[in-house]
């Protein structure tokens, strides 16, 4: 709670200590390492952000919050080809979703 408190008054180096914390706690929570990724991006700090959010998605591979942070990412860093397969992953899965809310 600490840590989010952190995050939404843009302390991120307070919530980026806090969210490590918290992870330490529960290392299998990936909506922990989507917001410590997040503190991360803000900060600047694009390799450790990537990484976070590469854990978040071995745990929730369909995660499309952290997928669309992965694809800004790569637009940032000057790989667009590498953003349109992550937004291109993001349209089979809500594509997948529409499909099975059919059935």
């Amino acid at each position: 709670q600490l840590a989010y408190s952190y995050y939404q008054s843009t302390e991120y180096d307070n919530a980026i200590k806090y969210l490590t914390m918290a992870i330490e706690q529960n290392p299998r929570n990936p909506d922990l390492y989507r917001k410590l990724g997040i503190a991360f991006r803000k900060k600047g700090n694009l390799e450790f952000a990537f990484k976070c959010f590469g854990r978040t998605l071995a745990m929730n591979p369909k995660d499309m919050q952290t997928l669309a942070y992965v694809a800004d990412i790569y637009k940032e860093i000057g790989e667009p080809e590498e953003a349109k397969k992550i937004m291109d992953r993001m349209k089979e899965i809500y594509s997948d979703n529409l499909l099975k809310d059919r059935q």
